[in-house]
């Protein structure tokens, strides 16, 4: 009887988690526009450091394009889906770029 009741609150422990972060991503049209807002000024801050990169020669220019493209990329994904969590990736593209760490 123990085991059945130690395994069921376990049970409920470990999914209550999911279930209050399931109910966390319901955002009101409003709170997704907002939401939306926040993400393009970040997008604007990323390119702007970008282009400060290539400026003073850390990127390429064909590096600096590369992960500007792929940030637009992120941004249209996010402004067509409204609320949705994405966050920002630890990798901006697939292949490393041949120049100094960023």
């Amino acid at each position: 009887m123990k085991r059945i009741l130690a395994l069921t609150l376990t049970v409920l422990f470990l999914s209550f988690p999911a279930i209050s972060f399931a109910s966390a991503t319901n955002l009101t049209p409003d709170q997704a526009k907002e939401i939306t807002a926040i993400h393009k000024q970040i997008t604007d801050l990323r390119k702007q450091i970008i282009d400060k990169r290539v400026d003073f020669g850390q990127l390429t220019k064909e590096q600096g394009d590369q992960i500007k493209t792929k940030i637009d990329q992120r941004m249209k994904k996010i402004e067509e889906n409204p609320g949705k969590s994405y966050p920002w990736p630890r990798k901006e593209f697939k292949e490393k770029p041949k120049g100094p760490a960023l």
